[in-house]
């Protein structure tokens, strides 16, 4: 039997192999994750972010962990995955 631990783990693996198949992994994204990630890149604080979409600041973690995993950012003590995520946005809009 598979422990829940294990099995999140698991999706979180499988999540990051299959972010790597889209070359910036914007198009993963869903609508929500998008207009997250669009206020990222702009500079707004998690503070501002809850207040312009209504949602609570566990939500936006929730969206900001998926983010994270669609665009294969693993945790890094080199790299700061909000920043490679907002250049990344920032990239994809300006050749949409």
């Amino acid at each position: 039997m598979v422990h829940a631990r294990e099995a999140a783990a698991t999706m979180e693996h499988l999540a990051f192999e299959r972010a790597t198949v889209s070359p910036d992994g914007i198009a993963e994204l869903t609508r929500r994750e998008r207009e997250v990630l669009g206020l990222v890149a702009t500079g707004c604080s998690n503070d501002e972010i809850c207040q312009r979409l209504w949602i609570s600041a566990k939500t936006l973690e929730h969206h900001m962990h998926r983010i994270y995993l669609k665009l294969g950012l693993a945790p890094s003590r080199s790299v700061h995955r909000r920043v490679v995520a907002a250049r990344r946005w920032a990239a994809h809009e300006a050749i949409a």
